[in-house]
């Protein structure tokens, strides 16, 4: 009678984390759109989904086998969120990309705190490795 469902979130391939992002930013738009919100309000609202692929994306490679085959294709996805993103944001708002400075420093902490974490993650998954080998 209990079946168990086979979505796994260890499971997720960095494709599969961006389609559900790109999702995410287009119902965010949609009601962007219908609420007429079109200020520096619906860049921010349309750029947190990237948050939340920063985030959940360089913790999940870690344990992943092939962590380098893994970052690689998550980059490529983070490059094409992004596009999508500012494709998305420059339909919804009234207000150019290259007209607001902010989004230029949100965009390049992004990225910046996105490398850095999937930089400690492998530092991590060093270190998990150095104690396992310890522990042989």
């Amino acid at each position: 009678m209990n079946q168990k469902s086979s979505f796994s979130y260890k499971n997720t391939n960095p494709i599969q984390q961006g389609i559900f992002c790109i999702v995410l930013v287009t119902i965010i738009s949609i009601i962007c759109l219908v609420c007429r919100i079109k200020s520096i309000q619906s860049w921010n609202m349309i750029l947190s989904p990237i948050f939340l692929f920063c985030f959940y994306n360089p913790i999940i490679g870690v344990f992943k086998q092939k962590m380098f085959q893994y970052a690689a294709i998550s980059t490529i996805v983070l490059v094409i969120l992004a596009f999508f993103i500012y494709l998305a944001g420059s339909f919804v708002s009234e207000l150019s990309y290259a007209k607001v400075e902010e989004l230029h420093k949100i965009t390049a902490l992004v990225f910046l705190f996105y490398f850095l974490l999937y930089t400690i993650s492998i530092v991590f998954r060093a270190v998990l490795y150095l104690l396992n080998e310890v522990d042989k």
